[in-house]
């Protein structure tokens, strides 16, 4: 019976509130995030429509 594994039950939270806590502030994490949020808010889902916007395409 030892596959149990101990927990610290006095841990506030297990990942920290925040994104901006966590990454560092060039992180390629933070990058895709604002991608996705972008996405969202115009309506754009395509990467490549992402990709013409940028001048990549």
């Amino acid at each position: 019976m030892g596959n149990f594994i101990t927990a610290d039950r006095e841990t506030d939270y297990l990942f920290p509130p925040s994104m901006q806590d966590w990454l560092p502030e060039d992180h390629l994490a933070r990058f895709v995030v604002e991608l996705l949020i972008y996405g969202y808010a115009t309506g754009v889902f395509s990467i490549l429509i992402y990709r013409f916007q940028c001048g990549m395409g």
